[in-house]
């Protein structure tokens, strides 16, 4: 699926469904495998976001679905251990599910537990990176036991930049991007 948002300008719109101006503050939703093209008017500028309809339906599946209180459970108590190294049959048998039901469950409602764990560890790298004069190796530690390399590919993974770079950023101008992860309750 393709969002496209005109921001200045003017264009004429193919489609199988005729030609159509476009102008400043118009927006064009155009399915998978609809054909269109277009042919400016002079110059235009437009912002072009592409979807992916099932990951979209996905999300919104995720965000109005009734979680189960194990699935929260579960999500309280990774949270509160960041560091832990955790295994599924602990989690597990603290709902008194099997890990296979676990999965189940836990997936449905916020993805792979332990896939889960990447994104609060990741905050937590970040946050000590900005608050402290830890190395980058003492601040990976929650993020990853095994290696710094681990712990910057992750913290890479999620932020976009090194953890250097990430560091050097609160040196230079004191701006430093903080995150928040909606979770849903």
């Amino acid at each position: 699926m393709k969002l496209i948002v005109i921001r200045t300008g003017s264009a004429i719109l193919y489609s199988e469904f005729g030609e159509r101006p476009v102008k400043p503050g118009d927006v064009v939703l155009l399915g998978a495998n609809a054909l269109c093209g277009s042919e400016p008017e002079g110059h235009v500028t437009v912002t072009t976001i592409y979807a992916d309809a099932d990951f979209l339906l996905d999300q919104l599946y995720r965000r109005f679905t009734p979680l189960r209180a194990e699935a929260r459970q579960v999500r309280d108590a990774l949270q509160r251990d960041i560091a832990r190294s955790w295994g599924l049959p602990e989690p597990a048998g603290m709902v008194h599910l099997s890990t296979k039901q676990l999965s189940r469950v836990f997936v449905n409602a916020y993805g792979k537990p332990l896939t889960y764990l990447t994104m609060p560890r990741v905050e937590e790298m970040a946050r000590l990176l900005r608050e402290t004069d830890l190395t980058i190796e003492q601040a990976g530690r929650p993020v990853s036991r095994r290696s710094r390399n681990r712990a910057s590919s992750a913290f890479r993974e999620c932020v976009g930049i090194t953890p250097s770079r990430y560091r050097a950023m609160r040196s230079v101008g004191g701006m430093v991007p903080t995150f928040e992860t909606p979770v849903p309750t």
